[in-house]
């Protein structure tokens, strides 16, 4: 099992401090009431009332479980950003319910309804709004999963609606179901992003040494297989460059070798592209060989490692040429218009936050795989990024 830390341990101890606060704060606060309170008829929001026995410890644990959803909702990572903003957002109105208390004797206060209304309502769309497409995505952000989660939230929502508009005797019970569920559902997924890996989400191939040797360019090569005409017809012309000198990665060659690599976060479908000052283009990131480097993929990790500052890349879903392409680069920096042979290979981060620009000139970009396709001019980068999307959708 690989080890995957996807959730800060902040976020863990924020999650799990929500639906403790709800549970311990309401039982203590409702023990604490005269025999008359219910809590199968009765709101936790009674007990929070101004009038209340001890009100302070229901405001304090509404105020707590609000914090503990606006952190969870800055530690969730994975998570779609929607999907965070909104649990930040409930957080905030949560925290409103606890500061605007409804009146004694069940007196009400309309800043205290919306509020409530508001947090309850907006909790049930962060699931689905949180999802993440794709095959190694924490089970927990799953469209089917989200989905479901929603639709729970969804029905109790209306039990609890259906309560209160017809003065029902379960108002209480309806609405610690309802809260109840929304104050464990984002544990639940931290839980699905955090620890030892879930099946499906692991890389599933082991780091690349720098100075390893094998497999060299043409073992790579013939496990390769080329999926359209340009690259068949590249592909042949990277043969013959190899077949016609001992050292096809040299620079002074009109055409020469390079290696690079489309960097992806599979949990959130996202991938990392490199300003290229020289090209005027967004492009994923790699390179020359250094003299005396012969393996294409220690040289394409090597580039990936010095242009990001990702310290936990892996090929990914494997180690195997993805893409082989011969593209134009214009004269510059002293040198003559030539071409790169360039081979291409898929690896995966699971720590994106990290990733660091080596220059000012080179900023990096995280982008979606439609943002990434409008970002680029480069059709031969357009293909590459239906093939790295093929693996994250499939």
């Amino acid at each position: 099992m690989v080890i995957v830390a996807r959730v800060p341990w902040w976020g863990v101890i924020s999650s799990a401090a929500s639906p403790v606060l709800l549970v311990t704060g309401s039982t203590v606060a409702a023990g604490l009431q005269p025999r008359s309170y219910d809590p199968v008829a009765d709101t936790l929001s009674v007990l929070a009332a101004v009038g209340a026995v001890d009100r302070w410890v229901m405001t304090s644990a509404l105020v707590g479980v609000g914090v503990g959803y606006f952190v969870t909702g800055l530690a969730l990572r994975p998570a779609a950003r929607a999907g965070r903003l909104i649990l930040m957002a409930v957080g905030v109105a949560t925290v409103l319910v606890a500061l605007n208390p409804e009146r004694a004797a069940h007196g009400g206060s309309l800043p205290h309804t919306f509020w409530a209304a508001t947090g309850f309502i907006v909790m049930t769309a962060w699931p689905v709004a949180g999802r993440v497409r794709g095959s190694r995505v924490p089970y927990g952000l799953r469209p089917a999963v989200a989905t479901s989660a929603t639709v729970v939230m969804l029905g109790l929502l209306a039990w609890f609606g259906g309560e209160l508009i017809w003065a029902g005797h379960q108002v209480g019970l309806a609405e610690r179901a309802l809260a109840g569920i929304q104050a464990g559902w984002p544990l639940a997924v931290v839980l699905t992003c955090t620890g030892r890996a879930w099946p499906g989400n692991q890389l599933p191939s082991h780091p690349v040494q720098p100075h390893s040797v094998e497999p060299t360019l043409a073992v790579l090569l013939d496990r390769h297989r080329p999926e359209d005409g340009p690259e068949i017809a590249d592909t042949r012309r990277l043969r013959a460059l190899i077949e016609a000198t001992d050292d096809p990665w040299r620079r002074e060659l009109r055409l020469h070798v390079t290696a690079s690599v489309l960097i992806a976060h599979p949990p959130t479908a996202r991938v990392l592209l490199r300003w290229h000052q020289r090209q005027q283009a967004w492009l994923q990131v790699g390179g020359h060989g250094d003299p005396g480097e012969t393996d294409p993929l220690a040289i394409a990790t090597r580039e990936a490692h010095e242009e990001t500052g990702l310290a936990d890349l892996e090929p990914w879903p494997d180690a195997q040429i993805q893409h082989v392409v011969i593209v134009s680069v214009p004269a510059g920096k002293g040198e003559p218009a030539h071409e790169h042979a360039d081979v291409r290979f898929f690896m995966a981060t699971q720590t994106p936050d990290a990733a660091r620009a080596e220059n000012a000139e080179a900023p990096l970009r995280w982008l979606s795989l439609s943002a990434a396709r409008e970002a680029t001019s480069e059709p031969n980068l357009i293909e590459t990024l239906a093939r790295m999307e093929r693996l994250l959708t499939r």
